[in-house]
């Protein structure tokens, strides 16, 4: 599939990456992420040329994805996809955030995603349709908690701070004003917290 010139987010790469590895195998860090004269195999799953600062955040997704136990690696730093990593590329769960938002309702990691990628984008189609994702992220996670009481402080503060987000974007837009770049980053980046603490917090 083409990609546009949009800047790519790390959803993106991680994406790439896993695409890479299934459809070419296990391969080396260098062939996967290809070096400044010579691409590597997530320059095709992308389907266009990566500039050199591209394939210092390829290795950095590569390494939350081996953290996230998407990807394994050999002692010769021999990559290869786990079967997480295949059930992940099948549901486009690229974390342990998007496995828990697609059990909660999928929707939810698309609404996840898009946000990302309008942040990335910057355009104000884009941050507008985006504006309510991270509102509604939190909204679904709270209501998956029993007792609100059994939340700790920090995801009590992060709720806060995430519907006081959402208020902002929420006047932005009805002022008829286009939500900026920075205030949807930091609501998703919270909402991201309040799934940390509620629907994760178990996680092992």
């Amino acid at each position: 599939m083409k990609r546009s010139a949009a800047r790519l987010t790390y959803r993106d790469l991680k994406l790439a990456l896993l695409s890479a590895l299934d459809e070419r195998g296990p391969a080396e860090r260098k062939a996967l992420v290809g070096e400044k004269r010579h691409a590597g195999l997530v320059d095709g799953a992308l389907d266009r040329p990566l500039r050199q600062r591209d394939r210092v955040r390829i290795e950095e997704a590569l390494d939350l994805l081996l953290r996230d136990g998407l990807v394994s690696t050999s002692p010769e730093e021999v990559f290869a996809l786990t079967a997480q990593g295949r059930e992940a590329l099948a549901y486009s769960c690229l974390d342990p955030l998007d496995i828990a938002l697609h059990r909660l309702d999928p929707v939810l990691v698309e609404r996840r995603a898009r946000a990302w990628a309008a942040v990335a984008a910057g355009t104000a189609e884009s941050l507008t349709a985006a504006a309510s994702a991270p509102g509604t992220i939190v909204a679904a996670c709270l209501d998956r908690v029993e007792d609100l009481q059994t939340l700790d402080e920090v995801a009590e503060y992060a709720a806060d701070l995430a519907l006081a987000l959402d208020r902002r974007i929420r006047d932005t837009l009805e002022q008829g004003q286009v939500p900026l770049p920075q205030d949807l980053a930091d609501a998703i980046r919270v909402a991201e917290i309040v799934v940390r603490r509620t629907l994760l917090r178990d996680w092992n």
